[in-house]
């Protein structure tokens, strides 16, 4: 007699494009090298079960290729989407190796030092101090957007992909402009595109 468990529906998740990878790195968990075939997930697949975040690298490596399946909007498209819950959430953050505490998927936003989240889950973020957090938990897309045309952003006259590629638009002009405490590492902006 069979012994059926129930598997629980995912939350979070992510997709494995190939297990074909440049680097061998030792810490994979999935044993990607340059050894594995380059076999690749299929475009009906990735289409049928990825809820794609076009951020990071994305917007600018994939950029011909995501405008065929996701159509470019305007920044007023996103100011009513909301940051707070995929900013703010426990499950899946990430620490980098300068110590910084990259909420979600994120990157290149510091919530703190992460050898210090105790002190820093304690006494939380003064967002005096740490405007850009202010603006995404705040006012969402909007007020940050307004912030940074008030430092010199130009709107792409194409319009954006997603959400969070306005965002990593409007953080890659801030960081040019002043030093935000939460812009970090500031390298992450140099290595986009």
């Amino acid at each position: 007699m069979p012994k059926i468990k129930q598997i629980p529906k995912p939350v979070s998740g992510g997709m494995i494009l190939s297990y074909k990878c440049s680097a061998e790195c030792r810490h994979c968990i999935y044993a990607c090298s340059q050894r594995w075939p380059a076999d690749w997930i299929s475009e009906e697949d990735f289409l049928r079960f990825v809820e794609f975040f076009v951020q990071g690298r994305a917007p600018y490596a994939l950029r011909e290729v995501l405008k065929e399946i996701q159509p470019l909007h305007p920044a007023e498209h996103f100011f009513s989407d909301e940051c707070v819950t995929p900013f703010l959430r426990s499950w899946h953050n990430h620490f980098d190796n300068y110590g910084n505490y990259i909420p979600g998927f994120c990157g290149g936003i510091s919530l703190g030092d992460c050898r210090e989240l105790d002190r820093l889950l304690k006494e939380g973020i003064d967002t005096e101090q740490y405007p850009i957090i202010g603006f995404l938990i705040d006012e969402n897309m909007k007020g940050l957007y307004h912030f940074a045309k008030g430092r010199g952003f130009t709107d792409s006259e194409e319009g954006y992909l997603s959400k969070c590629h306005l965002c990593m638009e409007l953080r890659k002009n801030l960081v040019l402009h002043g030093d935000f405490r939460e812009l970090k590492p500031k390298e992450f902006y140099l290595h986009l595109e």
